[in-house]
């Protein structure tokens, strides 16, 4: 219904953030070392969140062989 329609665009807003903060990440080299510590930076105001944002850089970073 209408509230899994607002958590799918929610989700894809979310993920859209992600790849995008990915990719300036990327340019500045050494990813892991950028995703650790946007991971730290993220923690402390939002654990969960912190977790989700790496799990899914690290998908995007061995989906294009950065690692």
């Amino acid at each position: 219904g209408e509230y899994r329609i607002m958590y799918y665009k929610m989700l894809m807003s979310i993920d859209e953030a992600i790849a995008a903060e990915y990719a300036e990440l990327k340019q500045q080299g050494k990813i892991r070392k950028r995703i650790d510590d946007l991971f730290r930076e993220i923690r402390f105001g939002n654990p969960d969140l912190a977790k989700h944002v790496k799990k899914r850089m690290l998908e995007i970073a061995r989906k294009e062989g950065d690692l």
